[in-house]
């Protein structure tokens, strides 16, 4: 949404986004996986985090300097790096601390929880689409 109303990038760049998005997830499963068997699972979800908090910097940083939409996609590539962290990092992690008799529960109970911030970020959108204020006008 900010991109295509803020920044006026043209609507074929959402195809460009998708690409960016679908291109990193397998990529980044590669790193992730080398990173949490050397390192762990804990330290694989502090890096997903760091690397998610750099989407929302990155549009912040794009808007203000002008960036054109291929630059744009760092945005997505962020977003999906960090969404396949959190998803390797989250499930080994609570795999490590569960109790055998109890994993597939925790594991269930994870999907679900997971399930529901997905949708997140359409809450988080209802405010550009209805028209109200935009976070991202300073």
């Amino acid at each position: 949404m900010h991109a295509l109303r803020d920044l006026h990038f043209p609507a074929a760049a959402l195809g460009t986004f998708v690409m960016a998005t679908t291109a990193a997830a397998p990529l980044s499963n590669v790193a992730w996986q080398r990173l949490a068997e050397r390192k762990g699972s804990r330290r694989l979800l502090r890096y997903a985090s760091f690397i998610a908090a750099l989407a929302p910097l990155t549009a912040l940083l794009a808007g203000k300097l002008g960036w054109p939409p291929l630059a744009y996609s760092l945005v997505f590539v962020c977003s999906s790096v960090a969404l396949q962290g959190f998803n390797l990092g989250n499930t080994n992690h609570l795999l490590n601390i569960s109790q055998p008799e109890s994993r597939s529960r925790t594991i269930g109970t994870l999907n679900t929880l997971v399930g529901v911030a997905l949708f997140a970020p359409v809450l988080g959108a209802l405010p550009l689409t209805t028209g109200g204020t935009n976070p991202f006008s300073f």
